[in-house]
């Protein structure tokens, strides 16, 4: 009875998704810019429907996924004893098969995977790009995980801290192995709301892809605080276009970013990139009179065209300009960042470089990166 609820009220919200008004529908617009010749596509490959331990349809996850503003979604449900709701126990394609005409429908890239699930020590494991989902249950970890390789899968590590003490993850002899049998590509440094440090730190020891993933069972609304500016976990994919090959290749050569909370997760390159192109200083060049007690016109204007507050913490002070120590650029907002010359008697055209820290763009578990801000000043 339970299940068939479910079914009735996810088909209801699918429907009425559909059929409103066109200017009645409305998606989320998460910024973040392309970057390096790539497109930046927003994906979850993490996520379940009631074809295992979830409470919605799969068309719903479609539909919710759209209107979240992802660009590229996984519907990764359990197998075998893990599915709980036992929908249809005999066809492990079925939540895919559902869901692919509505993804095609709204533009969403729709990747059929699975969840690999197996007790402590062995784990769970998300494969992605599957052929066949059920020439993957074989009840057995290193089996599937054999299975889905030699369907091309790529395969994540999913809440390496699950279960653990303080859920703090061990790297024991299990994925040591899988590793060593090239049966595990990537991993998540962030699940639901877990953050693992850990992870973060083998993502770049190990060379495995780092990944977030909402891990949602129930409809997002229900999960995540979204009234109050909270946002599911996203893995930021830098692909050549948004095709299933080049996302693959994308993940083949690590080219992610983390987005969680208020935090971008990743390699210094691609974290670089994205502030970079993202934060514009609107006046590199103006004047200022050093010798006068009205600066009020002394500024710079930093535009930040991306949907992350970046926390930004003085890197190296200067010894003629006096700037803030700590500033905050907001999302998609214009700020205003105070300069006042020490000496007052200075004169003449010079450049400097101010160096702020990126409190919130970790390229390691508590290291921000380093930016500039190339600026030319006359002094009058």
């Amino acid at each position: 009875m339970k299940i068939k609820i479910v079914f009735f009220i996810s088909f209801l919200f699918f429907i009425s998704l559909l059929n409103v008004k066109s200017q009645d529908i409305s998606r989320k617009i998460i910024n973040f810019p392309d970057i390096n010749g790539y497109k930046t596509l927003k994906c979850d490959f993490h996520m379940h429907t009631v074809y295992s331990d979830g409470t919605v349809w799969p068309s719903f996850r479609v539909a919710e996924a759209w209107a979240d503003g992802f660009d590229v979604i996984a519907i990764t449900d359990h197998l075998g004893k893990s599915k709980y709701n036992h929908v249809n126990d005999t066809n492990f394609n079925e939540n895919y098969e559902i869901a692919k005409p509505v993804a095609d429908k709204l533009g969403i890239v729709l990747i059929k995977g699975s969840e690999i699930t197996m007790k402590y020590p062995y784990g769970h494991y998300n494969a992605l790009f599957l052929k066949d989902i059920n020439l993957v249950d074989k009840s057995n970890c290193v089996e599937d995980l054999t299975a889905a390789k030699d369907q091309g899968a790529f395969i994540i590590w999913n809440h390496p801290g699950w279960k653990m003490k303080d859920e703090i993850p061990l790297w024991d002899s299990i994925p040591g192995i899988l590793l060593k049998k090239v049966l595990i590509n990537g991993i998540e440094l962030v699940n639901y709301t877990s953050y693992y440090p850990l992870a973060f730190t083998w993502a770049a020891e190990k060379k495995l892809t780092a990944f977030a993933g909402s891990d949602i069972h129930n409809p997002a609304t229900a999960e995540f605080d979204y009234m109050n500016g909270s946002h599911r976990p996203m893995t930021l994919v830098f692909a050549k276009d948004t095709s299933q090959v080049s996302i693959k290749d994308a993940l083949e050569q690590h080219r992610t970013v983390v987005y969680y909370d208020n935090f971008l997760l990743g390699s210094e390159e691609y974290l670089a990139a994205l502030f970079n192109a993202s934060v514009v200083v609107q006046n590199p060049s103006f004047s200022i009179d050093a010798d006068s007690d009205n600066n009020y016109f002394n500024h710079i204007r930093i535009q930040n065209n991306s949907s992350v507050d970046y926390e930004l913490e003085l890197s190296a002070a200067d010894k003629i300009l006096k700037v803030s120590d700590k500033v905050i650029l907001k999302a998609n907002t214009v700020t205003v960042l105070d300069i006042k010359p020490t000496p007052r008697d200075i004169t003449g055209e010079k450049e400097y470089v101010l160096k702020y820290k990126v409190k919130n763009l970790l390229s390691s578990p508590g290291t921000g990166i380093i930016v500039d801000f190339p600026i030319k000043i006359k002094f009058l």
